[in-house]
Formats: C-alpha cells, structure tokens, sequence
C-alpha cells in the first residue's frame, strides 16, 4: 500500500482457503470512510468459542496477563481474515496490527514454543518468541475501540449483511442456483428471498 502511486479508493484484505465472492465486494460493501469488518455468527460469542478464547488467553501470554478474553467475551467473534477499508483506513489497520504484534510478543522455551508446533513461534537462533494470533489481535483492538481511535468502523453482520464469514454458521440459506443468499439467516433456506 504505502508503494501505491495514487491511493486505491477501496482495500480488500481476506483469507484464500475459505473466501469466495458472488457479488463485487467493492461495489455491495462500497466501503467509503474507515473500515469494514466481518462478524461471525452471533449463536457464539467469544467467550463461548474454544478457538478464540484460547488465542486470547493461553497462547498470547500479555493478554492473558491483561485479562482481554474477560473484557470481551461476551462479543462477537470478528473475523481479521475478511477486512475492508479505504486505503488509508486499511494501511493505518496494519500499522496498528503491526504495532500489537510487537507489544504483545514474549518469549518463550523451546518446551513451550514445541508445543505449538511453530503456529504462533519463532527462533532468532538464541531465543523461540511466542507471538499472539493475528484474529486475537484484531478482536482486542476492535472491542477496545483501539481501531475506532484512528476511523470509523462498520460492523457486518453474518446473518444480516452481504460479507458473510459462515465457517460456524448453523444453517446457510441458498437459492435455486445455489448461491449464498445474503445475510445467510439461520433458519429454514426460502428460494424467494432476495439475494
């Protein structure tokens, strides 16, 4: 981004083993100011997800000592892997993004960075460094209102705007082509509902 001779008007940032697009991202989501961030289903909080809330506390050793997971347990899951925002919004997120990783890295022994088998460690050649997960760290930053100090965030909704992150979605809704239908409702799939 910062090597972007003119300034992209939107930025996209999303994972590539589980995204797929069926409508343009940058035309339904128009992102205009700030950052537009994916929610995952509301039915689990993250307090309730084992994932997330191992993340937050066992495997990132300063926020477990700054009891983050407690703070922000009874919010919604957000999805880091699924990220949008205007060109200075999303330069300004990585830089944040950056700044985190490096206030909440530790060191750790070899035991211990074995243990994760090299997911979140690093070796130096003297010293494995334990760092928090990348999906942590923007939930924290999130729902401290870290992000929204620097810009505006929107929030989408799984079950109730066109960006849908349904890796622990109760029920997807499709219509007759078999595409996702937009908000991705749990409940009984109804061809006629608009996509």
């Amino acid at each position: 981004l910062a090597a972007a001779d003119t300034p992209y008007e939107q930025v996209l940032m999303c994972d590539i083993r589980d995204v797929f697009f069926q409508l343009d991202p940058f035309q339904e989501l128009a992102v205009s100011e700030g950052l537009g961030v994916a929610l995952e289903p509301e039915h689990l909080t993250i307090g309730a997800c084992e994932i997330h809330a191992r993340w937050l506390s066992d495997e990132c050793l300063t926020y477990q000592q700054e009891r983050v997971l407690d703070s922000i347990a009874n919010k919604s899951r957000s999805c880091a892997g699924t990220t949008i925002g205007t060109h200075e919004a999303v330069a300004a997120y990585c830089e944040i993004m950056q700044q985190e990783a490096r206030r909440t890295v530790h060191a750790v022994s070899a035991e211990q960075a074995r243990a994760f088998a090299g997911r979140i460690t690093t070796f130096d050649g003297q010293q494995w460094w334990g760092w928090c997960n990348d999906q942590a760290m923007h939930n924290a930053l999130l729902w401290s209102g870290r992000l929204e100090e620097r810009f505006p965030v929107t929030l989408y909704s799984a079950e109730k705007s066109p960006l849908a992150t349904v890796g622990t979605m109760k029920t997807l809704r499709m219509n007759a082509e078999g595409e996702l239908l937009a908000g991705c409702a749990v409940g009984n799939s109804n061809e006629e509902d608009e996509e």
